[in-house]
């Protein structure tokens, strides 16, 4: 761990956690739950994050005009391909 004016460094590889959206404040955040249930939001800062989807509850769409969206499977809402 670093420290630098007043903050601490700590490597983020291969941390697991959520990327998630607030519609109250209109921005993302990162979210890291902890084995006892607690969990931690960051800020985001940078603008470009690598990242590996691991659920199979989530799907890619593409709709007949070439829009693209990543939203939940036919399997998490029960749908029917």
């Amino acid at each position: 761990m670093i420290v630098l004016n007043h903050m601490t460094e700590k490597p983020s590889q291969g941390t697991r956690g959520y990327f998630l959206y607030s519609p109250l404040n209109k921005n993302y955040f990162f979210r890291v739950y902890h084995d006892n249930g607690d969990f931690t939001d960051h800020d985001i800062h940078c603008e470009e994050i690598e990242v590996e989807l691991l659920s199979d509850w989530l799907s890619f769409y593409e709709k007949d005009d070439n829009t693209k969206t990543l939203d939940w499977s036919s399997k998490a809402l029960g749908r029917d391909n």
